[in-house]
């Protein structure tokens, strides 16, 4: 049901209509909250994928990736998953990897061979390293190379994001600032279950009662 706050009427939704007539309604999806627990250590902890994404550089340094033909500003498929087995890490790991890397510069297009005049020049580019932007964010100390990776995945300019996928991300961080001072989340799964419950598209056409809710787009 809902209100509206313009005329003051009620409403209910269409799907929901079969519902008024029972007594108690039981099957109604709920996410739990996900579990936290206190933070021990007395440093600020440093996520795993910051060790990650620099042996992502150096892979990428040895074996630089191809630029897709399309000119598109992301890793082709091949490539996302050799980086992932080189680093025992999963693709979707890999894929946050290398589009911020893009966007902040630290693989550039470059030119490796080049053949043929005119409309039979082929040119082949792959993304290598620029050796200042690395040397700079190698200077960096790990939380300051952290914060940055947090502020590019939510950049909302950034060529390989899209308005509902950095929208829920910042979701995500607005819940994780809300979580009492020394906590942190301790399931995975739990998050994600709870967040797409909690910022779900609320109803979708031709919606079963029953039906578990969706959510309008990944938040990871």
């Amino acid at each position: 049901m809902g209100f509206d706050e313009w005329e003051g009427t009620v409403w209910i939704w269409r799907e929901a209509w079969p519902m008024l007539g029972r007594p108690l309604f039981t099957t109604w999806p709920v996410a739990e909250s996900p579990p936290s627990a206190p933070v021990t250590d007395a440093e600020p902890m440093v996520p795993t994928l910051v060790a990650t994404y620099d042996r992502a550089l150096r892979h990428w340094h040895q074996t630089p990736p191809p630029v897709l033909k399309s000119g598109e500003m992301r890793l082709g498929k091949p490539a996302q998953r050799s980086a992932a087995k080189a680093l025992g890490v999963p693709e979707a790991t890999v894929g946050i990897i290398a589009n911020t890397a893009l966007s902040l510069g630290l693989l550039l297009a470059n030119v490796v061979a080049e053949s043929g005049r005119g409309r039979k020049r082929t040119v082949e580019e792959k993304w290598l390293t620029d050796p200042e932007m690395h040397a700079a964010w190698s200077a960096a100390s790990p939380m300051a190379r952290w914060l940055r990776i947090v502020a590019e995945w939510v950049n909302p300019t950034r060529p390989a994001g899209s308005e509902r996928l950095v929208a829920n991300r910042h979701l995500l961080l607005w819940e994780l600032a809300s979580l009492p001072a020394g906590e942190g989340w301790t399931d995975d799964d739990a998050v994600a279950a709870w967040m797409e419950h909690r910022y779900a598209r609320w109803p979708s056409t031709r919606r079963s009662p029953n039906a578990s809710p969706t959510c309008a787009c990944s938040v990871w």
